[in-house]
């Protein structure tokens, strides 16, 4: 019978020694040394950030007067945007201004006309966009002119301006 346990010895020890290694291999999967400071990737908060549109412009009839009308932003109207002629007659012109954030890509801009007093109306419109970003800190806004546009349009109608915001 002393020969039979006389094997099972080594065996023994040498998983006794494996064990406690397997177990600390088990808690940890990675094991990392390193001389070195870890180090970190830079990140460009510039890249992708919002900027302030403020876009301001009018809306110019040429016969018949204008009565309301509104900005557009990608199809969406801006909050805040519409402008009504305070005029018992309607106005010539109408001034429009509406602020919004946007990312960097290519967008629409649109005056549109939602009521007037004649079924069609030829309009010159023409605007300006400033544009200012808060991690950037300029002392004046970029600018960006909406080159003047005609157009003839009915109510729900309007002219639009397309723009591209770079990085």
């Amino acid at each position: 019978m002393k020969k039979l346990l006389a094997p099972r010895k080594p065996h023994s020890r040498l998983l006794a020694l494996l064990l406690p290694g397997l177990v600390l291999v088990a808690c940890d999967n990675s094991l990392n040394i390193s001389p070195t400071v870890p180090t970190f990737t830079e990140i460009n908060t510039n890249i992708g950030a919002v900027r302030t549109l403020e876009i301001s412009g009018t809306l110019a009839a040429a016969q018949g007067p204008v009565i309301k009308a509104t900005i557009l932003f990608d199809g969406q109207e801006i909050e805040g945007a519409r402008s009504r002629c305070q005029e018992i007659e309607g106005c010539s012109e109408l001034e429009l201004d509406g602020v919004i954030g946007a990312f960097a890509g290519h967008h629409t801009i649109t005056f549109k006309v939602l009521r007037q007093e004649a079924d069609f109306e030829e309009y010159l419109a023409s605007g300006i966009v400033e544009i200012s970003r808060a991690d950037l800190h300029l002392p004046e806004p970029a600018h960006l002119d909406l080159p003047p546009t005609r157009a003839t349009l009915q109510a729900g109608e309007g002219v639009r301006f397309e723009i591209d915001l770079l990085d």
